[in-house]
């Protein structure tokens, strides 16, 4: 029981060591649309968005002029649900969606 007990405490701690240090660098490449709501193809970290901790936020660098569609899907919430296996997961809080992009 005991060492289940630190199995499982070990486990946690690389998944909130990896969700803090090493996440934000893998999230930095370019990413295509794989499924869910388009929100630019392709996206870039520090181009067309920036994480705040787990919150993604957005930049204005698609006019509601020029990219209609991708202007109105990136208005919620977004959140950083995961980067694993080339796959960049986004929730987005507002719509209760899943949007997912694979590594470009």
């Amino acid at each position: 029981m005991k060492r289940k007990v630190i199995i499982v405490l070990v486990l946690i701690s690389l998944l909130i060591i990896d969700r803090f240090l090493w996440m934000p660098e893998r999230v930095e490449t370019s990413w295509l649309n794989e499924r869910g709501r388009n929100l630019g193809d392709p996206i870039s970290c520090n181009q067309d968005f920036k994480l705040n901790g787990s919150e993604i936020i957005f930049l204005n660098n698609k006019d509601s002029v020029d990219y209609p569609t991708v202007y109105k899907n990136r208005k919620g919430d977004f959140y950083l649900a995961g980067c694993y296996f080339g796959y960049l997961f986004i929730y987005d809080k507002s719509k209760d969606d899943m949007i997912i992009y694979c590594d470009g």
